[in-house]
């Protein structure tokens, strides 16, 4: 037999939506319902409609039920909300809320609707001219107000709220074991993170929009705006002193404390902290069987991203980790609570090598970009998106050399000389001929500038000079031979004392 619903009529489920003002009658919501052509809210039974419901009473009748004394005007998420917890929600506090939404409903009639932005300029005018004491105090009253509001909802729970770069954050801690029904949509998507969460202790993040909670009315508040929920298992402070040794010589350099939080979880300790202003992440695994530490570190290069390169905050400590790890050096750390050392070991950074590699390539990049900019006054700005070839970092690499007129090689630097064609003239047969069987000197110029990308901007250098110093030659054919207008191939040859420079031509 079916069971009987006494559902709102229309005229009613209209009335219920004018009298609230179009806004969810939650005073912790007050999310506006209705827009063009949309409708977000629900005419709400305080009373349930049907036997075995939420709140039901067997003694209404069913004109009673679907009347508007029993309805109060919600959003979908917290018509479910009041129905998942009957016993935190009652007839009472469900009344209360309607009363205060329509008076609230009824006193905005005439008034204009402060924006956000407009909410904000007039704070900002209340404070001008108040003491920066007076501003300060004000925004810890704010944050402090915020947090008892929503330690209210639920007492069992510590609220500390904060404001960093554009983001409101809650952090809630339960002061008791809190019995939670979490459900959470595209499980599949989470379900790796919430095992590691279990036998790691490894936080993580879950899109509010996929979550909804009941048996905790602050915590259904506060997943119910859209945002990110991130869960983590209890944590305690520590510091991580990490040293480098090499396991050769033996000398060992120490390199950062960093401090970060120790998780637990059923199988593992997971460490994870920063250091050089949050640049460098550490995250470090340690079994709660065995000794074999999984240890990564990561270069938010984010941070660096539109930044001069010569600006470029703790650049030479963390190129020099790098290079240190890639060398072979031994990355040995311990972790300490309040001063005391609990857990220390090394670690075989074999495993992250190609990784470590990858990330000292752009570190040497960056530096010999760093020289270019300061060799040349040219600005250059950092982008992690970078990407170059071997041959680019090369031609980088040359050109500051020869800005420095370092490049300098003897026989050593060469499987065999340059060999060229050229036209005989009367002036290179007569220098040829006078040259034979004596070393001289040699010289080539390029005709055009050089011209190398760096970091996406094209630079154009100076024209290349390449001087082979103690050189003799020899021709296909005889010299004595020779006529103006042959093509002549000519080998160049090392004599004692052979040298060659490479530099550019740089403007007198």
């Amino acid at each position: 037999m079916e069971k009987r619903r006494d559902d709102f009529l229309k005229p009613v489920i209209r009335l219920l939506k004018e009298r609230s003002g179009y806004k969810c009658s939650n005073p912790q919501c007050r999310v506006v319902t209705n827009g063009a052509g949309l409708n977000t809210g629900v005419a709400a039974h305080i009373r349930a409609a049907a036997p075995l419901g939420p709140r039901y009473d067997a003694t209404m009748t069913p004109e009673e039920r679907r009347s508007y004394q029993n309805g109060i005007w919600l959003c979908q998420t917290c018509s479910k909300m009041i129905d998942n917890d009957v016993n935190f929600y009652t007839i009472n506090l469900l009344n209360e809320w309607k009363r205060l939404s329509e008076e609230d409903a009824r006193n905005a009639v005439g008034k204009k609707v402060l924006s956000e932005q407009c909410a904000s300029d007039m704070l900002a005018m209340a404070l001008n001219g108040y003491p920066k004491s007076y501003i300060s105090q004000t925004i810890k009253n704010a944050h402090n107000a915020s947090e008892k509001s929503l330690e209210a909802l639920d007492p069992r729970f510590n609220v500390t709220s904060s404001f960093e770069d554009g983001l409101t954050k809650f952090s809630i801690c339960a002061k008791e074991n809190v019995p939670l029904k979490v459900t959470v949509n595209n499980f599949k998507n989470y379900k790796r993170k919430y095992q590691e969460l279990l036998s790691k202790g490894a936080s993580f993040s879950i899109d509010m929009s996929d979550v909804s909670t009941s048996g905790s009315s602050l915590i259904e508040t506060i997943t119910k705006d859209s945002g990110v929920l991130t869960i983590s298992s209890q944590d305690i402070d520590v510091v991580m002193i990490i040293s480098l040794t090499d396991s050769i010589s033996l000398v060992s350099e120490a390199l950062v404390e960093v401090h970060g939080k120790l998780f637990h979880g059923l199988k593992a300790f997971t460490f994870s902290g920063e250091c050089f202003s949050n640049l460098l992440n550490i995250k470090a695994i340690f079994p709660c069987k065995g000794n074999k530490t999984k240890f990564n570190m990561h270069v938010d290069f984010d941070k660096w991203s539109g930044l001069d390169i010569l600006n470029l905050p703790f650049f030479n400590k963390i190129k020099s980790l790098y290079d240190r790890v890639c060398e072979g050096w031994d990355i040995e750390f311990s972790l300490e609570f309040n001063g005391d050392e609990f857990i220390s070991g090394l670690c075989n950074n074999k495993l992250n090598n190609e990784y470590y590699k990858k990330v000292a390539t752009l570190l040497s990049y960056t530096d010999r970009a760093r020289t270019l900019s300061h060799l040349l006054n040219i600005p250059l700005e950092f982008s992690p998106q970078i990407t170059f070839t071997s041959d680019e970092h090369r031609q980088l690499r040359k050109a500051i050399s020869r800005l420095r007129e370092e490049i300098a090689l003897d026989t050593t630097g060469f499987n065999s000389l340059p060999k060229f064609t050229l036209i005989a003239c009367e002036e290179n047969v007569n220098m040829f001929k006078g040259e034979k069987n004596k070393s001289s000197h040699f010289a080539m110029e390029s005709v055009e500038s050089e011209k190398i990308s760096v970091f996406s901007r094209e630079i154009e250098l100076y024209r290349v000079r390449q001087e082979y110093l103690n050189v003799s030659y020899i021709f296909n054919k005889d010299i004595n031979n020779i006529k103006y207008g042959d093509e002549v191939e000519v080998q160049l040859l090392a004599c004692e004392n052979f040298s060659y420079i490479e530099k550019y031509i740089l403007p007198e």
